[in-house]
């Protein structure tokens, strides 16, 4: 964002958005700052010091400098904690229910603490180990397919699959 041409304004909202984004990905900022290094989390902090002491003396070219710096400190803070292995709950658990009992798949870089208390905890690398390969071949086959039912029987036919 062009800090000449934009209005303090647009700032604060372009950093509002980015916030809101990434406070719902990762639940709350708190959460991201303890998945990045200790000094990073520091940095963030203290530019959201800048920002706020900016808005409290209504400076208008402070208030756009800071909250550009803040929006940045944000995708830092994002890109950091991947980068250390860390995932935002929704893309690191999944949950299911199978014949009424509820199932979390979860991945490296996921808490535990995401998982419900009574779901069954599987790791990733767990579940692709029973795939059955008829599956994996339908899928490298026709890979828009989807998956209903795997059928073990001897179908005695002369289909090769």
């Amino acid at each position: 964002m062009d800090l000449i041409n934009s209005t303090p304004e647009d700032h604060i909202e372009a950093l509002d958005r980015e916030a809101f984004r990434l406070e719902t990905l990762w639940l709350n900022a708190d959460r991201l700052c303890a998945a990045v290094e200790p000094g990073l989390a520091g940095r963030f902090r203290a530019q959201l010091d800048k920002l706020n002491a900016a808005i409290e003396a209504d400076d208008k070219v402070r208030i756009a400098k800071a909250a550009s710096a803040m929006r940045r400190a944000w995708l830092m803070l994002d890109a950091e904690a991947r980068k250390a292995g860390n995932l935002p709950p929704g893309e690191a658990v999944f949950t299911a229910t199978l014949n009424g009992r509820r199932i979390a798949i979860y991945q490296p870089g996921a808490s535990l603490g995401d998982i419900d208390d009574g779901a069954l905890r599987m790791h990733i690398d767990e579940v692709v180990k029973f795939l059955p390969v008829e599956m994996l071949e339908v899928k490298r086959l026709w890979p828009g397919a989807t998956v209903t039912a795997v059928n073990d029987k001897d179908l005695n036919d002369e289909i090769p699959f």
